[in-house]
Order: C-alpha cells, then structure tokens, then sequence
C-alpha cells in the first residue's frame, strides 16, 4: 500500500501516463506502410482482389456450419443429460418403493 501511496500525486490521482503516437496506417494487403507506399499505388493496394469476396463468404459459411455443429453437439449433450437425470431419478423412485414396501 506504501508503494501506491508513494506513485500517487499529492492530490491522490495517479501520474498520468503518456499519449501513444499514431503509427502510421499499413495496407492491410502486404503489411506495407502507406506512407512509404507512392500514391499512384495506393489505390492498389486499397482495391480488394478478384475473389476475395467469394472467399470471405465460404469462410463464414464455414464458419457458420462449425457453429451450428457446435450448437447440435451442445443440444445432444443437454437431451443426453436430461434422459440421465431421468433415469436416476425413475431408480431412485423405484429404490425407494423397494425400501417402504420392505419395511412392512
């Protein structure tokens, strides 16, 4: 605690830490920075390429069937677990009848 008291300012706030400096953007293409990149080719570098639209669709369409596996494996599991439940509870009923009748 003697620590953090002693980091703190006298009004009690903490320092305030420095203002990160932008860095400057990069093509998303090549990793190469834009400022480095001559602006004739910049529009190159910002135009998607032939196909990658129909690329991104087939991913999230995989995407999406890995989902709705998930999301079936989680529904069987919990159907699974119920009809377990029900079946100790259906023995522990059973146990317990065995037991009353039993003990007459």
């Amino acid at each position: 605690a003697s620590s953090l008291y002693h980091s703190l300012h006298p009004s009690g706030t903490p320092p305030l830490l420095p203002i990160p400096l932008s860095t400057p953007s990069t093509s998303h293409r090549a990793g190469i920075l834009e400022a480095d990149t001559p602006p004739r080719n910049r529009p190159l570098l910002a135009t998607p390429r032939p196909g990658a639209l129909e690329v991104r669709v087939t991913m999230s369409e995989t995407h999406a069937r890995r989902l709705e596996w998930q999301r079936q494996a989680a529904d069987d599991f919990t159907v699974q677990h119920i009809m377990r439940t029900q079946t100790l509870e259906a023995g522990a009923r059973d146990d317990t009848l065995e037991d009353t009748g039993s003990s007459y």
